[in-house]
């Protein structure tokens, strides 16, 4: 198979060691040639009039489901053998595996073009029509929509399909648990040198609309988006440092006059974490907001059941979720500015293969936040938190649900402090979300995020007379929070399912000074 596009090319250290594996993935057997119907070949359509059902009644190797993987995946394989595909295929399924997927040239899964070579499409007996369905064994699960042919190639569009549109019946599950080792961090990140922008299309990407990822909450009960921008992944590719011997890996760039730092370090079971955003008025610092703690590895757990053509039930969940995370606000005279970022390249990523189906999980951190500290006007907060818990997505035949298992959380504010000239409010707020963990199938956001998040803030703010208070007094204030959100989109699972975003957990403290006017809410 050709070398698919693609945007950024990721280079983890000491990988293949994770390829060596001498298992066999095995499809159950189904009755021989259980082909697709024969309908009336339209204008474009290719049909090769052989087998439709190239390779699902033959074992398909390892190697070969390897082979299907993309340069963005492959890289990061893990090595797990808690896996379960026990599965029959719709008659017509078109699997497709070893000599099958050299008949790919090329495939652009975000806009959903394939490109097949002609001859080796019909000598590997895929049918290239319209309505088709093609699972190519680890690499994509498509349906096609239009097909044209000219020079020997067929340029096919798809839409991304769902498993029951290939499974008849039987079980997919995994059990996978992802330690955080060095070799997975992204230690190199080139740009393809083929002009295009810089970008990265996260894990939850496909050509359909996707689920909109929303910012921290900020203390007015704001929701803001946060920013995604090329010249970020550009930064961090410039200023990338490898330190192979601590284990670490370090980062930086500069986006709305702050300066964004990031180290990690890894200890196989956790990562350290550092984050430090600040701004400067020549040499004097004049804001320095940090995030430092550990965060736990994780675990993904989850099944899918399909009877008759059909998802029966379904359970995909995110375990072992754990961070202890110390944030601090420090400003003075930083001005007015703000910080909603999320980082586009992900810290970690990890794919196993379920059969034919590659499972990706990645995991990337958002920053939010804003300060108001103008002329002397300064600013302090620090607080602790933990969270230990999961999340996942249920389907129970008729329903969708999701929901959060906080085992154990905790906020440990200490005395924040705000000052300034008369007349002069200041507003500093803080927040991370890590880690942002995605899962996807076949480059579908199954689970587009689940996020814990963890913010503080500190203000003051003068008197306003027409409110009744005088010019003089003072109202400071401060409070500390922690949420888990999540998203999911399982129609990749079944065609049926639907999408949605919810809170899954919120804890929130906040303090008031006695002369602060009585809260409204």
């Amino acid at each position: 198979m050709a070398a698919l596009p693609k945007t950024f090319r990721y280079l983890g250290l000491g990988i293949a060691a994770a390829l060596v594996l001498g298992a066999c993935v095995s499809p159950p057997d189904q009755s021989e040639n259980s082909g697709a119907s024969t309908g009336g070949t339209s204008g474009g359509d290719v049909d090769s009039g052989g087998p439709k059902n190239p390779g699902s009644a033959d074992e398909i190797s390892y190697d070969d489901l390897v082979d299907g993987l993309s340069e963005l995946d492959g890289p990061y394989l893990v090595d797990t053998a808690n896996t379960t595909w026990d599965v029959t295929y719709k008659e017509g399924a078109q699997v497709i595996s070893g000599d099958g997927l050299q008949a790919l040239i090329s495939a652009d899964q975000s806009s959903g073009g394939y490109v097949f070579d002609s001859a080796a499409a019909q000598k590997a007996n895929i049918s290239l029509r319209e309505g088709e369905v093609l699972l190519l064994a680890g690499h994509s699960l498509v349906r096609i929509t239009g097909v044209s042919e000219s020079g020997g190639q067929v340029n096919v569009s798809t839409e991304p399909a769902s498993l029951d549109d290939v499974i008849q019946d039987g079980t997919v599950a995994w059990d996978v648990p992802l330690e955080f080792d060095f070799d997975h961090f992204f230690t190199s990140v080139e740009p393809d040198g083929g002009g295009q922008a810089l970008s990265m299309a996260p894990a939850a990407f496909t050509n359909e609309p996707q689920l909109t990822a929303i910012g921290l909450e900020m203390p007015d009960g704001s929701i803001v988006s946060v920013d995604d921008k090329s010249d970020i992944a550009e930064a961090i590719y410039d200023s990338l440092s490898v330190d192979r011997d601590n284990k670490s890996v370090e980062w930086e760039f500069s986006a709305n006059g702050n300066r964004y730092q990031f180290r990690l370090t890894s200890h196989g079971d956790s990562i350290d974490i550092l984050v430090v955003v600040s701004r400067y008025e020549g040499s004097r610092a004049t804001l320095a907001y940090r995030a430092e703690g550990t965060v736990g590895s994780v675990r993904s757990v989850a099944s899918a059941n399909y009877a008759g053509g059909e998802l029966a039930n379904s359970d995909v969940n995110l375990d072992n979720l754990a961070a202890d995370l110390d944030l601090s606000i420090s400003a003075a005279g930083a001005g007015v500015a703000a910080m909603r970022t999320e980082i586009p390249v992900p810290f970690l990523k990890y794919t196993w293969l379920v059969g034919p189906v590659p499972v990706t999980v990645e995991m990337k951190a958002n920053i939010v936040g804003s300060i108001s500290a103008s002329a002397d006007a300064s600013a302090t907060a620090k607080a602790s938190f933990s969270y230990r818990g999961g999340a996942g997505v249920k389907f129970n035949g008729t329903s969708l649900s999701a929901a959060g298992n906080t085992v154990s959380a905790g906020i440990e504010p200490e005395p924040a402090d705000s000052a300034a000239s008369m007349g002069i409010n200041v507003d500093a707020q803080y927040g991370v979300a890590f880690p942002e963990v995605s899962l996807s199938m076949f480059g579908q956001g199954v689970v587009p995020y689940i996020r814990p998040g963890f913010l503080l803030g500190s203000s003051l703010t003068w008197g306003d007379p027409a409110a009744g208070f005088p010019a003089s007094s003072i109202c400071k204030e401060a409070y500390v929070r922690t949420e888990v959100a999540i998203g999911y989109d399982l129609k990749v699972l079944g065609r049926t399912l639907s999408s949605g975003e919810e809170n899954l957990y919120e804890d929130r403290k906040d303090t008031r000074g006695e002369s602060c006017p009585p809260d409204e809410g």
